[in-house]
């Protein structure tokens, strides 16, 4: 008889949920900080709590990205000899 036929299945299901919960705190986490507008706030953290693992993960993906390309932007901006930065617009972040 195989071992895993005689593990209870609850054994090997809580570790995987105990570990999408951390997971996804630590998404929420990294959402809190970004800078977006409340609809995509609001999208990704629904996508991130009901998706196990794929939605935090493609939400960290997406945050890498984005914050790499702000970067570039804003790496071309002082190349070109623009100091000043632009006052954040209104809307840019979900203030509660």
């Amino acid at each position: 008889m195989s071992v895993l036929a005689t593990v209870n299945p609850v054994f090997i299901i809580l570790p995987i949920v105990f570990a999408q919960y951390i997971y996804a705190t630590f998404a929420l986490v990294c959402l809190a900080r970004a800078r977006l507008s409340a609809l995509s706030y609001a999208l990704w953290n629904v996508f991130i709590v009901l998706v196990f693992f794929v939605g935090s993960t493609a939400f960290l993906v997406y945050n890498a990205k984005r914050k790499k390309r702000e970067a570039d932007k804003s790496s071309d901006k002082k190349a070109d000899g623009e100091k000043r930065e632009s006052p954040p617009r209104q809307g840019d972040k979900w203030d509660v």
